[in-house]
């Protein structure tokens, strides 16, 4: 799956699990009038969807010697998409278009630990599964706020 934000395409490889998408908040106002019996009630659409998604950079990600000064830049790009509004979409191997979401804004990437780890930051892959061989892994969330979540 390959996640775009904005035009702007979202690095973590192959490594992405999947969009989650956390319902919205119910909008209803209800009203007990004195007197009568019944409740007036207001009901709009649901608001605020959370969508995140579980990413995994590695040294593959940003290939060659410079690959370490690539990582930070790309942090610093997605520190600086922070809080913009876009279209985020995600798109399946084949190219098509799976989900789009209009009037999405960046939350940002927060680094999250491994399992039995208890600092954040890059480990080192020592069975070489998804780096290019005993390289590093960092382990994170991408988050969106999409107020709203269409029809």
């Amino acid at each position: 799956m390959a996640i775009t934000f904005d035009g702007t395409p979202i690095k973590c490889g192959d490594q992405h699990t999947y969009l989650d998408i956390q319902g919205g908040v119910l909008q209803a106002q209800r009203t007990y009038f004195w007197g009568l019996e019944g409740v007036s009630e207001i009901v709009a659409s649901p608001s605020e969807w959370q969508v995140t998604a579980r990413c995994w950079l590695n040294d593959t990600t940003f290939e060659g010697a410079s690959g370490l000064v690539a990582f930070r830049n790309y942090l610093k790009t997605l520190a600086g998409l922070r809080g913009t509004h876009g279209t985020l979409s995600a798109t399946n191997p084949s190219g098509g278009t799976m989900i789009e979401f209009d009037g999405a804004t960046f939350e940002g990437f927060n680094p999250t630990p491994f399992d039995g780890h208890r600092e954040v930051g890059p480990i080192e892959d020592v069975t070489g599964m998804v780096s290019s061989g005993n390289g590093w892994i960092l382990q994170g969330i991408l988050s969106w706020t999409v107020l709203d979540y269409g029809d």
